[in-house]
């Protein structure tokens, strides 16, 4: 068994397969507006919106990558 599970399922079991902007801003933005991670998602410094909403598993890997100073993994 892995020595600790990844931040993409913890987010599958929390959010489901995919979050809200409002999710994802009061879990990883909180102090920020919804236009700024409108703006960094327009820019490309996060994942893009999909239908309105993030992917999770998407987002478990951006967020691993900032963590761990790695590029994210390649869909």
């Amino acid at each position: 068994m892995a020595d600790r599970i990844s931040t993409s399922k913890v987010l599958l079991i929390q959010y489901g397969p995919t979050m809200t902007l409002a999710q994802f801003k009061a879990a990883f933005m909180p102090s920020v507006t919804e236009k700024t991670v409108r703006n960094q998602v327009a820019r490309g410094d996060l994942p893009a919106l999909i239908g309105g909403v993030f992917d999770t598993q998407q987002i478990g890997d951006w967020w691993e990558s900032r963590c761990t100073g790695a590029a994210p993994r390649a869909a």
